[in-house]
């Protein structure tokens, strides 16, 4: 690996993965809870 690959590692690794999974968890809830919603309507 080059170091330019490995510092740009470090800069995602500075995001918390919680924090994404979080926000991706959020998201596909939303999607799940609008398809339903249209179904009942």
């Amino acid at each position: 690996m080059k170091r330019s690959e490995i510092r740009g590692n470090d800069e995602n690794s500075r995001i918390p993965l919680r924090f994404i999974r979080a926000t991706l968890i959020m998201m596909m809830q939303g999607r799940f809870l609008n398809e339903n919603m249209s179904q009942y309507q």
